[in-house]
């Protein structure tokens, strides 16, 4: 553990020791009923050393000699003089003993270091992320109390003891909740099968790999085998967060092997954090490897059609120079028909090139471009669709989202035969450059292809994502957006609206 006991820097600016070491007329005042100079200058010097860290010197050598000397010339001395200071004097404790007084400071009793412990079990231990932020809260916390510190060694044991117990109590309190078949299916976890040369656990832990159906499939399966234990809900908000990583990073860097070797009670406990983790992580995952699905599906259907055009294309130049050969070929035989005058000018083949140039560039592009698309998705990508309705629940803070409600449309059908889809769904989401690709007529009625839809419907789910618009239920980077807000938003807005320095209004808003 790092050493945070309080201790002099090496130097001081003079701001510094204006700061911290600046004798007040309060405190020359009192200095001043010490009898002799040497006396006043080690009071001084005892009294400044305590407020600053919190506890008596052991001799004046630990106090660096600019700050002897800063305050020495507070009480009006040229130099210092604590060196000629009788530590061994009877004098020394009735010093203590005054200077306690005047400042408020008292030595530290038994009761006192387990209040301290039973404070930081109760308060920040399970918002602390190490053992070294707790010994600096110990200390912040004696400070404040103005309660002299313990010794170095008492300290690390007193602080090192709370540590322990907040995970005892963490191991405790989990081992509570589950019952023995949990507890079994969590032992199962570690055993890896005659079958098998790794056990569920080490398969857990193993990357996702590049983005792709087959590897989509492999994560859900990963996610299926976390919620198959279906361990207490109310366990990942029992734990604090800075802790429930701890727990699951320690779980990660072992193997199976060295899991069964802890007691039954940690064991679990490391298992459950580890599972609680790497579910958020694997659902992230899922979430993550859709949309650069939907990117790589996209990128595959527009090379589909730049190739096809490509082979067809011929760009045509001096475009203004043909309209001006074939506007003076029509005034000069306004009456004659098209080939005699205008193929004779020009010929067809330009004509035609023109043509393919200017759908490559246009709504042709796109429509061409969709057309790809949902080959593509049919042929091969649309087979991640039930694995992530499966396996993903999307949520929105809109009880109107229509991606939303169009999702569990979608999943209803899912494994069907239908075409269209035989009930009514939300097209509000079907922009313009989708409608050829969603929409068929058929015996003079408009009815919505199911595969289409499914496709433009995954498109606006992946921009919502990204706006979290619609967010993923127990995912971290794609999470409720309301989780990213203070726990007192409501009760506080006004005020967070000041520190971001936010008008509360919409810029454009009008007075009501």
């Amino acid at each position: 553990m790092k050493n945070l006991y309080p201790r002099f820097q090496e130097s001081y600016t003079q701001d510094e020791l204006i700061e911290h070491f600046w004798l007040t007329n309060d405190e020359i005042v009192f200095l001043k009923t010490f009898r002799s100079e040497v006396n006043q200058q080690a009071a001084a010097v005892l009294l400044k050393t305590l407020n600053y860290l919190g506890f008596f010197p052991d001799n004046f050598g630990e106090v660096p000699e600019s700050v002897r000397t800063f305050i020495a010339r507070g009480l009006n001395s040229l130099w210092d003089v604590t060196n000629q200071y009788d530590w061994l004097s009877s004098a020394k404790d009735r010093h203590y003993s005054q200077i306690r007084e005047f400042s408020g400071w008292r030595s530290a009793t038994g009761e006192d270091r387990e209040n301290l412990s039973q404070w930081l079990e109760e308060n920040t231990a399970g918002e602390i992320g190490s053992e070294e932020a707790l010994s600096e809260t110990a200390v912040r916390r004696f400070q404040h109390l103005r309660i002299e510190l313990p010794s170095r060694k008492e300290l690390e044991r007193l602080t090192s003891t709370v540590w322990n117990n907040v995970f005892q109590t963490i191991y405790r309190n989990i081992d509570e909740k589950l019952n023995s078949e949990q507890k079994q299916k969590l032992d199962e976890l570690l055993i890896v099968k005659d079958t098998e040369s790794f056990s569920a656990f080490d398969k857990l832990k193993s990357l996702s790999g590049k983005a792709g159906v087959e590897n989509f499939s492999k994560e859900a399966d990963k996610l299926k085998r976390i919620k198959e234990i279906t361990f207490p809900a109310e366990l990942s908000g029992k734990i604090p967060l800075k802790l429930l990583r701890i727990l699951s990073r320690r779980a990660t860097n072992e193997k199976a092997g060295e899991m069964k070797t802890h007691p039954a009670q940690i064991r679990d406990a490391l298992l459950i954090c580890f599972l609680l983790t790497r579910k958020a992580e694997i659902t992230d995952n899922l979430g993550q490897m859709f949309l650069e699905i939907l990117q790589k599906l996209e990128r595959g259907s527009e090379k589909e059609v730049d190739r096809e055009i490509v082979s067809d294309f011929k760009r045509v130049d001096g475009k203004p120079q043909i309209l001006y050969r074939v506007a003076c070929a029509v005034t000069e035989n306004p009456n004659g028909n098209v080939s005699d005058v205008i193929f004779k000018t020009v010929k067809e083949e330009v004509f035609q090139n023109i043509i393919v140039e200017h759908e490559a560039g246009g709504s042709f592009y796109r429509t061409r471009q969709r057309y790809f698309l949902k080959n593509k998705y049919v042929r091969h990508y649309q087979r991640i669709l039930p694995v992530m309705l499966e396996n993903l629940d999307f949520r929105s803070g809109n009880p109107q989202q229509p991606i939303v409600k169009a999702l569990k449309i979608i999943k209803k059908y899912v494994g069907t035969n239908f075409q269209h889809f035989p009930e009514a769904v939300p097209t509000e989401i079907v922009t313009p450059s989708w409608k050829t690709t969603v929409f068929e007529e058929e015996g003079g009625e408009l009815k919505v292809n199911r595969k289409g839809y499914e496709l433009c419907v995954l498109h606006k789910l992946e921009k919502a994502l990204k706006c979290k618009e619609v967010w993923v239920e127990g995912a971290k980077i794609f999470r409720n957006p309301q989780e990213d807000l203070p726990g007192d938003w409501e009760a506080k807005r006004l005020h967070y609206y000041e520190m971001l320095s936010q008008n509360r209004k919409p810029k454009n808003s009008s007075p009501v």
